[in-house]
């Protein structure tokens, strides 16, 4: 048995091997696989069982519990010509979504209501909404069962939006 073919084997009974290899090894090494996967079920079973930390619990909670989209993550779908959004995280015990909304030089977000309320980010570029111009840092809120005129974007802009899911669905 050569070293390489050693050394797959037991990275495979790790589980640390692609699909490709994995089925190479499955191929051309079968019983030296099985050899491995034995002998790692061997060494586990004769462990003795180690209590986590204390503090286990509690840090494996607080990484389940947050969530991190990097800018280069996620999925933006159109909204409007233009316009799209991209779901950032949703909220089931508030029923609500946190999205981006991303708006093009010269683009235009249809009139809408809103069955509930919303809360507003402008963090680039600006917009309009009605008559009412939005910079950098401004926030806004807007009321359940409000209405919003068309939003423009001469220059373009990014929205950071919390709302209701059912707006979100709407949208």
């Amino acid at each position: 048995m050569s070293t390489d073919i050693d050394d797959l084997a037991a990275l495979g009974a790790l589980g640390f091997l692609s699909d490709e290899e994995d089925a190479y090894l499955e191929r051309n090494a079968r019983d030296e696989a099985m050899a491995y996967r034995e002998a790692l079920v061997a060494i586990a079973e004769s462990l003795d069982p180690v209590a986590p930390p204390a503090d286990m619990k509690q840090r494996i909670l607080s990484k389940v519990r947050s969530r991190t989209v990097r800018s280069h993550e996620g999925r933006w779908f159109p909204v409007a010509e233009g316009v799209r959004m991209k779901k950032l995280s949703s909220d089931r015990s508030r029923n609500t979504v946190t999205v981006l909304m991303e708006m093009e030089p010269g683009s235009e977000f249809p009139p809408h209501d809103h069955k509930n309320s919303e809360d507003s980010f402008c963090v680039r570029g600006s917009c309009k909404i009605g008559n009412e111009m939005f910079f950098p840092g401004d926030f806004h809120h807007t009321e359940a069962g409000s209405h919003h005129d068309t939003i423009t974007s001469e220059e373009g802009c990014l929205i950071l939006l919390v709302m209701d899911y059912e707006d979100y669905k709407a949208a």
